[in-house]
C-alpha cells in the first residue's frame, strides 16, 4: 500500500458529483491535510499554491534523507488520475485536459 511505502497521497475532487468518501479515503492521512475539492476548473487552479509548498516540504521518515536548506525538502513525483467515462461529458472532458496543459 502507498502507507507502508511511505508515499502520501493528496486528491483533488473537482465539481458538484465527487464521491467526497470516496475521495478522502484515498487520501493519506489525515484527509484535512491531504484531501481537497474544488467547485470548478478555475478555482482549482488556486490550490496549486496550497499543495504545492505541502508537497515539497513533505519531511522524509527518514531524516538521513534531507537535503540542505536552500529549497524543497524532496523531489516529488505527481500523477492525475482523470475521469474519462461518459458521465463526464465531451465539454467537461476538454476543461479537464486544458487544465492539466496548463
Amino acid at each position: 500500500t502507498t502507507q507502508n511505502n511511505d508515499i502520501q497521497v493528496y486528491t483533488v475532487g473537482v465539481g458538484q458529483g465527487i464521491n467526497k468518501q470516496e475521495l478522502e479515503g484515498t487520501a493519506s492521512s489525515p484527509a484535512t491535510r491531504y484531501s481537497y475539492t474544488a467547485d470548478n476548473f478555475d478555482s482549482a487552479g488556486a490550490l496549486s499554491n496550497i499543495i504545492g509548498p505541502k508537497i515539497c516540504n513533505e519531511v522524509p521518515r527518514d531524516a538521513s534523507f534531507l537535503p540542505p536548506a536552500t529549497g524543497c525538502l524532496q523531489k516529488a513525483d505527481v500523477m492525475f488520475l482523470i475521469d474519462s467515462s461518459s458521465s463526464i461529458g465531451k465539454d467537461n472532458f476538454q476543461k479537464v485536459e486544458d487544465f492539466l496543459k496548463d
